[in-house]
């Protein structure tokens, strides 16, 4: 019980990282960068962070037999999901496309169900039906501070799929790997998916380095926190957890790029907050 308790701990930090991608990723576009080379750098940095990590850590050997279906998982799952994500917040701003991001519990429950047989039990089903019941809410409401793009909604609708394949594939490799090892090779599968179309621009030192310390922010600490936190947590029940991310979301979108809800919308955030707790305190499952 106490090494799961550490796991949801691990997975709430991971949210609260993961939530300032969106006004993170806005911030520099408004320095000129593209959808195409933002998604490439994020994973690029995530990749030469893990990769370190790995090298200082002996880590970094895999089967030769499993290297494909790593950098396989990082291009469909971190490089495509990185992309539509961000191509979300580019069109209709980061409060909506973490929002729409977290129509991912239903994909994630039904492809534990189908690939890996686990059952749901009452309190997840009712935990996963708050969740969305809170997303729905807040996605209906809208924001304001952005603008509403269909594009946006469609590309952030298929990062929701693209996500929810995350938590079976961890759960998957998780008693093989370490998450520094599993990481270090999907995300340099996932940059080189995008390198052909980054594009890159001229930018001067200061965005260079607000740029790395800013990818790192939202993607090395969280993906870290994230895998070690998967060692004990089952992958349904994490996906409600992380469903605070997009709650961090909001209030950093409000904060940052004044990107705000009405009260129906607060309200869903509520019922996403509720739902994680209903998931950790919890009475046991019948």
């Amino acid at each position: 019980m106490h090494s799961a308790r550490c796991g949801y701990l691990l997975l709430a930090l991971a949210a609260l990282f993961w939530g300032l991608n969106g006004p993170i990723a806005r911030h520099f576009f408004s320095l000129g960068l593209t959808v195409p080379e933002l998604a490439f750098l994020r994973c690029a940095t995530g990749a030469l962070c893990f990769g370190l990590h790995a090298v200082f850590r002996k880590e970094w050997h895999v089967a030769p037999r499993d290297l494909p279906k790593l950098l396989f998982f990082g291009m469909a799952c971190l490089g495509l999901f990185t992309l539509s994500y961000q191509t979300s917040v580019y069109e209709s701003g980061a409060a909506l496309a973490v929002i729409l991001l977290y129509t991912a519990p239903a994909w994630v429950a039904l492809l534990s169900r189908v690939f890996l047989g686990h059952g749901l039990s009452r309190r997840t089903l009712a935990a996963i039906g708050i969740a969305m019941a809170g997303v729905a809410l807040i996605t209906l409401t809208g924001s304001t501070g952005s603008r509403l793009s269909w594009t946006g909604v469609v590309a952030g609708l298929v990062s929701a799929l693209l996500y929810a394949l995350h938590f079976p594939w961890n759960f998957r490799w998780r008693g093989i790997y370490s998450p520094i090892t599993l990481y270090t090779y999907a995300m340099l599968g996932g940059a080189l998916l995008l390198l052909p179309f980054a594009g890159f621009t001229a930018h001067p030192a200061l965005v260079w380095l607000q740029l790395f310390s800013g990818l790192a922010l939202i993607t090395y600490l969280p993906y870290l926190c994230y895998g070690l936190g998967m060692r004990s947590v089952h992958p349904t029940p994490a996906v409600v957890i992380v469903n605070m991310e997009p709650v961090m979301g909001c209030i950093a979108a409000y904060v940052w790029w004044n990107e705000q809800f009405t009260l129906p919308g607060w309200l869903g955030a509520g019922l996403v907050i509720g739902a994680v707790f209903l998931m950790i305190y919890g009475k046991k499952d019948v």
